[in-house]
């Protein structure tokens, strides 16, 4: 298969895996992320509903327990990132480099003591999941069919999907707005039936 075309149907996967993980309305999927942002940021709305919900990691105060977590994690993240070049698998490399900047942007959220608003909007916003999703699918195709510059093909991945999103949101919105237009046309054509 031509090199373009894998490129191609990758940033295709990105992009639908991520609507998939972010938007979809499929019960597999909505019930576990509404479950996971409900646990980690509810609102207050939320809250008043159910007072046992707190925002876990929400204190204000850093969680010295999810540092040494983190910092664990980053030196995995190292230590696997430079066996995957050695071996010559640099999509992998990829992966356990987005995963490396992940723990160290979460450090500094940690730092904050606002993680759990912070991780509760990484599964809301479409861009931010297709940096995951990117890094795993190009982590997953190098593994089988070696990608010339995967790390490129991974921030191309990202980028095409926050662009085809933008679109759809577009999308989206004009159809919303000509929806609640039909409505008012039908209402006022109703109530001038009436007169």
């Amino acid at each position: 298969m031509p090199t373009w075309l894998v490129v191609l149907l990758i940033f295709l996967v990105t992009h639908r895996l991520t609507r998939l993980a972010v938007k979809d309305e499929v019960p597999i999927v909505k019930v576990p992320r509404d479950a996971a942002i409900r646990f980690l940021d509810p609102t207050p709305e939320m809250q008043a509903a159910e007072p046992r919900l707190k925002g876990h990691w929400n204190s204000g105060k850093p969680n010295i327990g999810l540092f040494v977590i983190a910092m664990a994690l980053l030196a995995a993240g190292a230590v696997v990132g430079t066996a995957a070049v050695s071996v010559g698998r640099t999509g992998l490399a990829a992966a356990v480099a987005a995963a490396v900047v992940a723990c160290a942007a979460l450090l500094g959220v940690v730092a904050s003591g606002t993680a759990g608003r912070a991780l509760a909007y990484l599964l809301e916003c479409p861009w931010c999941m297709s940096a995951w999703i990117g890094a795993f699918v190009v982590a997953g195709v190098d593994l089988v069919t070696s990608l010339p510059v995967p790390w490129l093909v991974w921030i191309a991945a990202s980028t095409v999907t926050g662009l085809i999103g933008n679109l759809e949101a577009r999308h989206d919105q004009a159809y919303e707005l000509a929806e609640i237009e039909k409505r008012r046309a039908l209402a006022a054509e109703q109530r001038e039936t009436r007169r």
